[in-house]
């Protein structure tokens, strides 16, 4: 790994991709503006059903815990707990 870092620290950029650039010295925004930028409502509606997703997880998860260590029910916090895995 040090030779090949070694190997590509002497050798200089392509003139494909020097040319490639055309000497612009414009400064890009970066990627993540862009994207939310000219994608806000998609980013908005994954967010949204991933923390929707994790909370009804979260709230089940909770229930099925309460629910289990009820003397009536009869199971331990850490047996409820595993299940729950």
């Amino acid at each position: 790994m040090i030779v090949g870092l070694a190997n590509r620290a002497g050798i200089g950029e392509s003139e494909e991709f020097n040319g490639g650039q055309g000497g612009a010295s414009v400064v890009a925004k970066a990627p993540i503006v862009e994207v939310v930028d000219s994608s806000r409502r998609p980013i908005i509606l994954v967010v949204g059903v991933f923390l929707g997703y994790r909370s009804l997880t979260l709230i089940a998860i909770n229930y099925l815990v309460s629910y289990g260590t009820d003397p009536s029910v009869g199971f331990t916090r850490s047996e409820m707990l595993t299940a729950s895995c």
